[in-house]
């Protein structure tokens, strides 16, 4: 059975591709605040398939409460919440708002209210991957060039140090919930995560303006160290040959009040240009889990994912991605 929506100006738009051995869509009337207030109901199967199509990306907002788990993804044009999205371990899951189906009528649905109050939030992502959509397609066809930027970019001197180490933290801490634990973000914190100085003193470090204020930075380096602050234990101050090696894209982040607003992509273009006056034409980065999604859809290929190790009995999982401009 195939199902479109989309909210009311049509910014975010689906297709749902619903099991033919189901013809009862279950439709589950969610008791919180947050869903009474909004007036949603919220369909999903496991077998399920979800095709998402943003037309302007700078008009869909996210809201998160509760355990921060799922991003409620509503158009800011005309307010209208299309979906929620999961993201547990690397895999994003899904659930619809009844309201936003084109055609809600000629659906086979059976209402039914539900609770879950006092659920933990492991049985909560427990649940949700027995029983939201599995399989998500969400595009962006992103606008950002066709507006106007609220920020700027700059080189990062070493006078911005307090500053990145505040916003590598709390980027980290928010926009990583669903990725990674509270305690594979501090122990990243603690090393894998951080500022490397010897960007900023190679004028390789770069940093997003708004106004006064350091909102984003990003860097790549003509050295080996492929990721890691300044208290990183791997660490390889030698120097790329242009000719052979790939220079490194290192150290990204945003802060969340200002993300999926074009940084990323603005911090990353500046690094690949430089790198490239520099005489790169491959690069490679080792990704985390939340960043790997804007790098695959700048081009950047996934290769085999690496459980490293923070400390005794903790890792954490990074994506090694590459790209070529040969």
């Amino acid at each position: 059975m195939q199902l479109q929506g989309a909210c009311h100006c049509r910014n975010i738009s689906f297709e749902l591709a619903w099991p033919e051995s189901v013809p009862t869509i279950a439709v589950r009337e969610c008791g919180c605040t947050y869903c009474r207030k909004l007036g949603a109901a919220w369909l999903a199967h496991p077998n399920a398939s979800l095709s998402a199509s943003i037309r302007a990306e700078k008009s869909c907002g996210r809201y998160r409460f509760g355990t921060h788990t799922a991003d409620f993804m509503f158009c800011t044009d005309c307010g209208v919440a299309v979906f929620s999205i999961s993201r547990i371990d690397g895999r994003s899951y899904a659930v619809i708002n009844v309201n936003a189906l084109d055609r809600p009528d000629t659906a086979p649905l059976s209402m039914a209210p539900a609770d879950f109050d006092g659920e933990t939030t492991d049985s909560r992502l427990s649940r949700r991957q027995r029983n939201w959509i599995g399989d998500v397609r969400i595009e962006f066809a992103s606008d950002t060039a066709a507006s106007a930027p609220d920020f700027t970019l700059r080189a990062a001197t070493l006078s911005d140090l307090q500053a990145l180490q505040g916003l590598i933290a709390e980027s980290a801490r928010e926009l990583s919930v669903q990725d990674y634990s509270q305690a594979q973000v501090e122990g990243a914190l603690r090393g894998a995560f951080g500022v490397d100085t010897q960007l900023i003193r190679d004028g390789t470090y770069f940093v997003a303006m708004a106004g006064d204020r350091i909102v984003g930075c990003g860097g790549w380096s003509r050295r080996r160290t492929l990721f890691g602050g300044d208290a990183g234990a791997e660490r390889d101050a030698s120097l790329l040959d242009p000719n052979r090696d790939a220079a490194k894209i290192r150290a990204f982040f945003v802060a969340p009040a200002f993300a999926r607003r074009g940084i990323g992509r603005a911090l990353l273009d500046r690094c690949e240009q430089a790198a490239a006056e520099s005489g790169f034409s491959r690069f490679e980065m080792m990704a985390t889990l939340p960043g790997q999604r804007l790098y695959a859809a700048l081009g950047y290929a996934p290769g085999t994912p690496v459980d490293y190790v923070l400390e005794p009995g903790l890792t954490i999982r990074f994506v090694p991605m590459s790209k070529s401009t040969r």
